[in-house]
């Protein structure tokens, strides 16, 4: 009875710690996004389950600000700013959140995508 109270306890964690890693993105180092806001040039690990297909229907809208090119196997969109501006860059979080992502992970440190633009994009 021990036993499977305590399986059921680590199932329960396990479960709810997948859980909030979904809607999670992987951004560069600060580092790489300071370069990326001079650059014009981003990339993003996106959440496991993100398709390419996914990817090529929310970026279709944001046509007149960035293009995406997405690799699916490694889940990386790499975005080009056609105008680098704080105006486009905020569009970027719009795609951001158009596929799921809640949160980015910069350096191991969760920032909601609303405080991301406002601390890194702006």
């Amino acid at each position: 009875m021990k036993t499977l109270f305590c399986t059921l306890i680590l199932a329960a964690g396990l479960s709810s710690v997948a859980m909030a890693q979904e809607g999670v993105a992987v951004s560069p180092s600060k580092t790489e996004i300071a370069a990326g806001k001079t650059s014009g040039n981003f990339k993003f690990t996106l959440p496991e389950g993100t398709t390419a297909e996914d990817v090529a229907q929310n970026s279709k809208y944001y046509t007149h600000y960035f293009t995406v090119n997405y690799d699916a196997k490694s889940r990386v969109a790499d975005i080009t700013m056609i105008s680098n501006d704080e105006k486009s860059r905020s569009v970027i979080i719009r795609f951001l959140v158009a596929n799921s992502v809640e949160k980015l992970n910069i350096d191991g440190t969760l920032v909601s995508t609303g405080d991301y633009f406002e601390k890194y994009l702006k």
